[in-house]
């Protein structure tokens, strides 16, 4: 199922519909129920193309949930029992609005400024003689 991977690391919408496309007609006879899925679902994991090439890793991936998941876990070990629910919530939205502040003000997850690529700097000619210094 590499060619999955490739579908989602496609350049562009178009292009990664056309390699949707092959990978339906490969794999429909072997799995006709999983084509079936991917064609009927597929649309909602290709919003990501809508973004800019730079943002396109970081909102396709699960790392920031993940990491989210990791914080609450470790800060609510911490505390062990709960008096009640109510007191869980709070420092569930207490972590979450913290994540929120780094993101905004602290080290953002992604820069909604659009970088231009790094432009070619002109090598220097390569010296082919040795100098001796005397």
């Amino acid at each position: 199922m590499l060619e999955l991977k490739a579908i989602y690391n496609a350049p562009s919408l178009t292009r990664a519909r056309v390699m949707l496309d092959e990978w339906i007609t490969s794999w429909h006879d072997s799995y006709s129920k999983l084509v079936s899925y991917v064609e009927s679902s597929i649309d909602e994991t290709f919003t990501f193309f809508a973004f800019p090439q730079q943002h396109r890793v970081h909102i396709r991936s699960t790392n920031v949930l993940e990491r989210l998941n990791e914080e609450l876990k470790r800060r609510t070990k911490v505390v062990r029992i709960f008096p009640s629910q109510e007191s869980c919530l709070r420092l569930s939205r207490a972590i979450a609005c913290e994540t929120h502040e780094k993101w905004i003000h602290g080290q953002p997850y992604i820069s909604m400024t659009v970088s231009k690529e790094p432009e070619s700097v002109p090598k220097e000619p390569e010296s082919t003689s040795l100098t001796q210094v005397a």
